[in-house]
C-alpha cells in the first residue's frame, strides 16, 4: 500500500445525492467528486444526524459508506438506491430522493425515488 488513491477504489469518480424529509428540504446532501487523482472533492450533511463535513473528513465517513457499495452502471436502479438508502440510514417517509452518479466509463445515470 503506497497510501495513493487510485480510481479502482469505487465504480464511480461522482457522486451525488439528495434527500428531502417530510418536514424539511435537503437534510441530507452528499457531493463527492474525483476527477483525477489529486483534485478529490468531498461534502456530507445530514441533517438530521447534526452531520456537517467537508475536505477530507466528509471523505473519512464517505469512504465507509462507498467501500461496501457493489454496485455499478449495470445494477438495476433499485438495487443502488436500496444500497444508498441503507448506508447512509436514510428513513423510510423520505419524501425525494435524487442520486447521480458517473462511473468510471463516462455512463452518468440519475436516479430517483
Amino acid at each position: 500500500d503506497t497510501g495513493e488513491t487510485t480510481d479502482s477504489v469505487y465504480s464511480f469518480k461522482k457522486f451525488e445525492l439528495e434527500a428531502d424529509y417530510p418536514d424539511a428540504d435537503d437534510v441530507l446532501d452528499v457531493d463527492f467528486e474525483n476527477e483525477t487523482n489529486d483534485n478529490m472533492e468531498a461534502s456530507y450533511r445530514d441533517q438530521s444526524r447534526g452531520i456537517d463535513l467537508s475536505g477530507d473528513e466528509a471523505m473519512e465517513e464517505l469512504d465507509k459508506i462507498f467501500s461496501s457499495f457493489e454496485f455499478d452502471e449495470n445494477t438495476a436502479d433499485d438495487e443502488v438506491l436500496d444500497a444508498v438508502i441503507k448506508a447512509f440510514s436514510i428513513p423510510e417517509d423520505v419524501t425525494d430522493i435524487e442520486l447521480e452518479i458517473e462511473f468510471h466509463n463516462g455512463t452518468e445515470k440519475e436516479y430517483r425515488r
